[in-house]
């Protein structure tokens, strides 16, 4: 985040300080106090602005996360179902080979 309203901040404490309780000034306190809470406002704003993209980077990394392991889960489904029709194609293979020979063995 930003740090450049501090001097600013210490700046107008300042000003508001060490303004004179004259008559021609006592515009002056209240303008100071105006900015000064503009100053906290804005630096607050940011405050939150940055919580929120830490809040967002977080939870983008866990998106990240449940993707790459149900991406995993997925793939590993595949697998599994390429094995299965492996094995069938084999036990077919296999049944259809052991058919011609009992036909052999009939004949």
């Amino acid at each position: 985040m930003k740090k450049n309203t501090e001097k600013l901040k210490a700046y107008l404490k300042l000003a508001i300080q060490n303004s004179p309780d004259d008559f021609v000034f006592e515009n002056i306190k209240p303008l100071l106090r105006s900015a000064l809470a503009i100053v906290e406002k804005v630096e607050r704003k940011r405050e939150n602005r940055e919580i929120q993209n830490q809040q967002a980077t977080i939870n983008n990394n866990i998106n990240i996360q449940q993707y790459n392991n149900a991406m995993n889960a997925i793939d590993k489904m595949i697998k599994e179902q390429e094995k299965n029709i492996d094995d069938i194609k084999a036990s077919k293979n296999n049944n259809s080979s052991s058919s011609g020979k009992d036909e052999m063995l009939n004949d």
